[in-house]
């Protein structure tokens, strides 16, 4: 009897190249999946929604910028919010005090 633990040769090169082939089909499969999601969703179509809704909403704010600049930063804005204000407040509470 041998005093030796017995020598096991594995090959393992099939199997790695099976991996590899498997590993190559499934990211074809995975590109092709993608390009496709791409193609539905960039359409032309899509693409010109997205444009309209991203100006219309980019126009909202710089207009509200502008209008929110006006009433705080001008004389005439700030005095048209007085005098509305004071309006107000004298219709439901009267005029102030002396």
């Amino acid at each position: 009897m041998s005093s030796h633990p017995p020598i096991i040769t594995l090959e393992v090169r099939q199997m790695k190249h099976t991996v590899s082939a498997m590993l190559a089909e499934h990211t074809a499969m995975l590109d092709a999946e993608v390009q496709r999601a791409l193609d539905e969703a960039l359409t032309p179509e899509r693409i010109s929604a997205v444009v309209r809704s991203t100006v219309n909403a980019c126009v909202t704010e710089a207009v509200s910028e502008e209008i929110r600049s006006f009433f705080k930063q001008s004389r005439k804005g700030r005095v048209a919010i007085r005098e509305a204000v004071q309006e107000y407040m004298e219709q439901h509470f009267g005029d102030p005090a002396p």
